[in-house]
């Protein structure tokens, strides 16, 4: 089975990196969806994290992951 998931990377106001990870994406996503959320995420004030508020986009990637269920006897 094959599963595809976005990760979206931030800063937050200690400058640490927060990762956000949505899984099950829609397989036709495009950059220009991604940015928006991001940027609906940085100024809408959407997450707190330990060290702060999200202040800005760092990156994204779309991970497909493949699983293989193994039969035990």
């Amino acid at each position: 089975m094959l599963e595809k998931s976005l990760v979206m990377g931030f800063e937050n106001e200690s400058g640490k990196k927060f990762n956000l990870r949505i899984r099950e994406i829609k397989t036709d996503l495009t950059k220009e969806q991604i940015n928006r959320a991001m940027d609906a995420i940085v100024s809408n004030d959407v997450f707190v994290t330990t060290g702060g508020k999200v202040t800005k986009k760092l990156g994204a990637e779309i991970i497909t992951e493949e699983t293989t269920k193994v039969e035990i006897i």
